[in-house]
Order: structure tokens, then C-alpha cells, then sequence
């Protein structure tokens, strides 16, 4: 229908301050809502031919480990659109083993990794998942995945505690808490422990992360490398005791990783297991307990047919609602020409490298382009079933109207043109700046900078003035976004709600349901700043 004329008696805009949060519980339907890339670095540098504990530790950043490349992280989400990023670390040097595993960190290490968590998830608005790549291990990393003690084993002396495996998720979440775009994930690949203790070891994780206030989506694994090709058929698999984790916001979803070579491994360039048939048994384990999964891991070689299986691969996982996301392996800031994957000559994700002795196309112009990027899809992580509690007081905040100069001088006729369309953006744009500030006002949480909300709205509008409010949007954006306002009455105000075409095109730095939270809604055009 076309836009009304009393869409310009519109002279505020409610927002609810929601923390909106993917609730996976069962009968809720799922699709792709994360697809993207594992950075893999953070963990790197402490391999030993002897085997000596403590050997790279604590390492020198940006020589034995860095965690990404930021120009990197700029083109897989400006470029391909990804929105999730599934960065590793290691718990050695998140905590020292002069500490022990728990809640003292290395401070350093730890302001390293959050820089990088901060700019994938406040800079580029993607989704972080933390990876502690220690294959449920600590204290011995110096021949991953192998060396180290099983966290939790009371058999070994030198053993890390369940609790304190506990204590340290205690304080990783608490210091990632308010962030609504990092997601946990558990612990990277588990194996040739009792499953029992792997769920032990998961629920005890869960439960140091809702104790800390943290309602973030939690990825636990299951044993034998979490694959999910073996997660059902054997004695202690991991299906036998998974489904009996608990997690009080239903907010959480099992983390499989699935290769396609001939031993599942990751290692040889040709793709000979068809994943969505190993899949199978997984999908209908997870359809009985009404679960949720996500393929942390997967790759393929340099070649056609590995392409052909990737996509035969993401396509089964899209056909399927159990399955709510991907992310390929690897890239990461410190591969340089080495493979990260499959095969000797496929060379790794990072954007710009090369492979085999540095004249072979990389893993990101090959494998990348051919065997996921067909696959991403188009919208993701921008709608979701259904909401969940929020972290703030659901309180409407009014804001004042913001109008371009040439706007009062439209002719009502005229209502559908490029004036409104950047009255409707500009407006947006400064009411969630506008949210921001009043979130901040909270008593709970500390104001940056001190500076006036009249004062922050005056920087706005100057701001807008100075790109002569070029802040554009199409004509089919506005009449949806029209067309799907709700209008209820709360008893304290009118509410407004996006429709999804606005939410998918406004930017592609908003890749998530929460859009009660604080973000950047729209960049101006290109045209405006060069």
C-alpha cells in the first residue's frame, strides 16, 4: 500500500529497550542465523618436539600468537557479508599456569583477545564466539591436541578441577555480559575422555555462565572431537548424554564439527564423505530432544568436488531446522602461506594469502570463494522466534523528531521521494544514538564522557548537516518498513517495529534480532565522505 500522509504525525519514535535473545527451546523453528569464518592464532606458538610444558608461554603478541587481522575481519564482512567470527584462544595463557585455571587472568593476554572480540562485535557488529582451543585440556598445550591434562580427570593429580573449569567461565562471561553479540562456546573439540565428564564438564560451564548474568547463546560440544558424524551409534556416545545438559534460559545449542575427507580429520585435500548423510543420525537425535546445533568446523580442498560438497553440505544444514549455523576453517593473522585445511596446497581463509610456496591462489580465492561464499545467505540473524527477557527495563523512550532542512518544504504529495527516505533513516539513525545515551543513564551502568543528551543531540544534527543528510534508503525499504509498523498500545505509548526489509538492507552491520539494543543502524553513502 502506498505510504499514508499521517505517517508525518509521527513525531517520536518508542523503542522498547529490549535484550532480545535467540531462545532455542523446542517447537521454536531455527534457520542459518550465523554463517562465517574461525580465527584461528590466539592459540599458536606453543608447540614443543619434546613435549615440554610451558614452552611458548606466555608468548609475544603479534610474534607467537595474534587473534586477527583486522583489515581482514573489514573484508569478510564488508565483502561476504559473513556475520560470525569463532575466535581462538588458549587457556594456558587466559590463565598462567602459575595461577591455575579459574578466575585470575592474564590481564595482558586477556586485553589482547577482548580488543579483538570488541572490534568484531562493537566495530564491524558481527558475532563473536570464544573458542578455547584446549581440546578440554590445561597445563599442557606444547603438542595440542594431545598433551595436557584432562580437565576434570581425579585421577590425575596435576588435573584442573571441574569447579574450576567452573570458576574460569564464571569470569569470562561476567566480563562479556553486557555484549549481546559474543556467544560461548564451551570448549573446542573434547576427546578420548569419559563422555560423562564432558557433560559434567558442560554443565558446569553453563552453569558459571548464567551465574555471572551472562544470557548469551552458549555452544556446548559433545566427545570423539564433538564430530557430528559420531555423535550417535557407539557406547558412550555423545548422544547417549547430552541431551541431559540444562540450561535455565534455554539458550543453548550443541557445537558439531564436520570435514568431509576420508577420516574426518581435515587433513587430506579430497572430499569423500558426504556430510549431509553423516549428519543424518545427528539431525534426528537433535529433532527428538527438540535441540539446536551449529557446525563450528568444516572444510574442504582446493578442488571441484570438495566445492560441490560444501554446498551440498550448507545446503542440507539450511534445509533443516535443527541446524542454526556454520563457520569454515580457518583464517587467521599468522597462517601466512601454510594450510589451514585440507590438503598441502590449499593454503588457509585469510584473506590475501597464498598457498603451497607462495605462486598458489589462497584458500580465500579459491575454497572460500567456490565452497562457502555461494552458500552465505542473504539475510542472517535478523529475525527471531520469539523474544527473550531483558537485560534493561522495558521502559518506551520518546525522542525528538530529527527533519532534514528541505524537508518542511515538501509538498505532501511527495511523500514517497528521496526527502523522506532520509527523514525516515536520519531518524532511525539518531534514535538509536539517542537510546544509546539513555541506556547509559541507567543507574546501572557508568556515562562516558559526561557530556549533555541536548548536547549529544546538537552533534547529531550537525553531524547529518555535514553530510548533507545523505542517509538513503529505497523506495521498496520505506514501504515495507511502512507496511509492517505494529501499532499496540502498551498504556504508556505507541510501539514501532521494523519491518525485516528495512532490518536486511539498512546495513550490513546489524546481523542480529537485537534490535532493541544500542547499534549503528546506517552508514552514510559512499558519495557522502570520499
Amino acid at each position: 500500500m502506498p505510504v499514508s500522509s499521517s505517517f508525518l504525525s509521527i513525531s517520536s519514535c518508542f523503542i522498547p529497550m529490549l535484550w532480545s535473545l535467540p531462545l532455542l527451546a523446542a517447537g521454536v523453528a531455527a534457520k542459518i542465523l550465523y554463517a562465517g569464518v574461525n580465527e584461528s592464532g590466539g592459540e599458536f606458538g606453543v608447540w614443543s618436539n619434546d613435549a615440554i610444558p610451558g614452552t611458548g608461554l606466555p608468548g609475544r603478541f603479534g610474534v607467537d600468537y595474534a587473534f586477527i587481522n583486522k583489515s581482514a575481519v573489514d573484508i569478510f564482512v564488508k565483502n561476504d557479508k559473513i556475520n560470525t567470527f569463532r575466535v581462538a584462544f588458549l587457556m594456558e595463557r587466559m590463565c598462567p599456569l602459575s595461577y591455575g585455571l579459574g578466575a585470575k587472568f592474564n590481564e595482558t593476554y586477556f586485553g589482547y583477545f577482548k580488543e579483538a572480540i570488541d572490534y568484531i562485535t562493537i566495530t564491524k557488529g558481527a558475532y563473536a564466539i570464544l573458542d578455547p582451543h584446549n581440546y578440554m585440556r590445561y597445563n599442557n598445550p606444547s603438542q595440542q591436541p594431545m598433551t595436557g591434562s584432562i580437565i576434570g580427570d581425579t585421577s590425575d593429580l596435576k588435573a584442573a578441577t571441574t569447579a574450576q573449569f567452573q570458576a574460569f567461565w564464571n569470569q569470562l562471561a561476567g566480563r562479556f555480559k553486557t555484549n549481546e553479540k559474543v556467544i560461548f562456546g564451551i570448549m573446542n573439540e573434547p576427546h578420548d575422555m569419559p563422555t560423562s565428564l564432558v557433560l559434567s564438564n558442560n554443565q558446569a560451564a553453563i552453569n558459571g555462565i548464567r551465574a555471572a548474568g551472562a544470557k548469551q547463546l552458549i555452544l556446548a560440544p559433545g566427545n570423539d572431537w564433538t564430530g557430528g558424524h559420531s555423535w550417535t551409534g557407539y557406547a558412550n556416545a555423545s548422544s547417549e548424554y547430552m541431551f541431559k545438559m540444562t540450561d535455565p534460559l534455554k539458550n543453548l545449542a550443541i557445537e558439531v564439527h564436520e570435514y568431509l575427507d576420508v577420516d574426518y580429520s581435515g587433513s587430506h585435500a579430497e572430499c569423500t564423505q558426504p556430510g549431509p548423510s553423516n549428519l543424518a543420525a545427528l539431525t534426528a537425535w537433535l529433532k527428538k530432544y527438540g535441540l539446536k546445533a551449529i557446525v563450528g568446523e568444516t572444510g574442504g580442498g582446493q578442488n571441484s568436488n570438495c566445492y560441490a560438497q560444501l554446498k551440498e553440505l550448507f545446503g542440507y544444514l539450511a534445509a533443516n531446522d535443527e541446524y542454526i549455523g556454520w563457520t569454515g576453517w580457518a583464517a587467521g593473522p599468522l597462517w601466512g602461506t601454510f594450510r589451514s585445511c585440507c590438503g598441502d596446497d590449499s593454503g588457509n581463509l585469510e584473506p590475501g594469502t597464498k598457498a603451497g610456496n607462495g605462486s598458489i591462489p589462497g584458500g580465500y580465492e579459491t575454497i572460500w570463494a567456490n565452497g562457502f561464499r555461494p552458500s552465505i545467505p542473504t539475510t542472517l540473524k535478523r529475525t527471531m522466534a520469539q523474544p527473550g527477557p531483558s537485560s534493561v527495563p522495558q521502559t518506551p523512550v520518546t525522542f525528538p523528531t530529527v527533519l532534514p532542512p528541505d524537508f518542511l518544504d515538501a509538498n505532501i504529495d511527495d511523500i514517497v521521494n528521496l526527502i523522506v527516505h532520509r527523514f525516515v533513516i536520519s531518524s532511525i539513525a539518531v534514535s538509536s544514538k539517542a537510546l544509546c545515551d539513555a541506556f547509559c543513564t541507567n543507574t546501572h551502568y557508568a556515562r562516558v564522557g559526561g557530556i549533555k543528551l541536548i548536547e549529544l543531540n546538537v552533534l547529531e544534527r550537525e553531524f547529518l548537516q555535514k553530510i548533507d543528510w545523505r542517509l538513503t534508503c529505497t523506495r521498496e525499504m520505506l514501504q515495507e518498513y511502512y507496511t509492517n509498523l505494529v501499532r499496540t498500545h502498551s498504556g504508556r505509548g505507541t510501539q514501532y517495529q521494523m519491518g525485516e526489509a528495512l532490518a536486511k538492507n539498512i546495513t550490513s552491520h546489524i546481523d542480529g534480532p537485537f534490535f532493541g539494543a544500542p547499534s549503528a543502524i546506517c552508514e552514510p553513502t559512499p558519495t557522502a565522505l570520499d
